[in-house]
């Protein structure tokens, strides 16, 4: 499978964050909201790995890939735009090997309410 192939199965994700805006007063506020655009898959874990993770004091519920050139940070957080939810980016990716044909990294994540 090349990286072309591996976009296919990927949807639109916005990584979250402050943007400044000004409000009715002319004061400058922050307010979370969409920031870069970026194309991912979120896909949940099974019920016995849910319980391993939990078991182990993690909030694990499934897996985020991304391309291997986005960079995200520990929790992170990021809206799917297909169906508006928010999902936390709770670990340390796994990166694919430099040899591998597809190039992707595998973020623990999980499912979490809009940031405020």
């Amino acid at each position: 499978m090349s990286d072309v192939a591996f976009e296919r199965y990927l949807e639109m994700f916005y990584i979250q964050g402050h943007t400044p805006v000004i409000n009715n007063f002319g004061d400058l506020e922050w307010i979370w909201g969409d920031g870069a655009e970026i194309k991912a898959d979120f896909s949940i874990r099974t019920e016995a790995e849910i319980r391993v993770a939990e078991a182990q004091g993690l909030a694990v519920q499934g897996d985020f890939y991304v391309s291997k050139k986005i960079k995200l940070d520990q929790s992170d957080v990021v809206r799917r735009v297909r169906d508006n939810r928010y999902f936390r980016i709770s670990g340390l990716p796994d990166i694919t090997p430099e040899q591998s044909t597809v190039q992707f990294q595998i973020y623990p994540a999980e499912l979490t309410a809009p940031p405020r």
